[in-house]
């Protein structure tokens, strides 16, 4: 059994006309029963366009509000020009971190099994994308110019999602 830590969904935010496509092949993606704990970071890309989508009309033609006990945030960005981007994936690793952090109240023999999964997921995914989670932290300021919007709701019922971004369960 493969662990993750988390699913970045990438959405085409000016092609209106196969969203209905792109939701089902999100819907279809969640039932996964390996990712049912995964938060899950949707990247609305091509914001730069003057016809796309918004994070709203996003975020309801993909029923993403109507999720329950389900983490995730929505990100505009521009692939293109890099906007957006260390906004989402600063999200995914505070996300993935807040989740560690909740793993020791599992009791300790668990909790180490539990956290050799993690650490051999994260060094399986690296190898297959040349990312890890753990060379990603908050990136510096200079990074944060960014006028990409994002909207964020997890476990729907019981999220406070903080002035900043930050997310934590009730």
């Amino acid at each position: 059994e493969h662990a993750f830590d988390a699913v970045i969904f990438v959405v085409d935010s000016n092609d209106r006309d196969r969203i209905e496509d792109t939701y089902i092949e999100l819907d279809e993606m969640l039932s996964e029963e390996l990712l049912e704990k995964c938060p899950f970071l949707v990247f609305a890309n091509k914001q730069d366009l003057p016809n796309s989508m918004s994070v709203a009309e996003i975020a309801d033609r993909l029923k993403l509000h109507a999720l329950r006990r389900r983490i995730w945030y929505i990100q505009t960005c521009c692939a293109t020009t890099g906007d957006g981007i260390w906004e989402g994936m600063d999200w995914v690793v505070k996300t993935v971190q807040q989740q560690e952090a909740a793993i020791p109240a599992q009791g300790p023999q668990e909790a180490g099994s539990l956290l050799a999964d993690l650490k051999e997921s994260r060094e399986q995914s690296a190898k297959l994308t040349g990312f890890s989670l753990g060379r990603l932290g908050t990136p510096s300021p200079e990074d944060h110019d960014s006028a990409a919007d994002s909207a964020s709701t997890a476990d729907t019922e019981a999220l406070d999602v903080g002035a900043h971004g930050e997310t934590a369960v009730a």
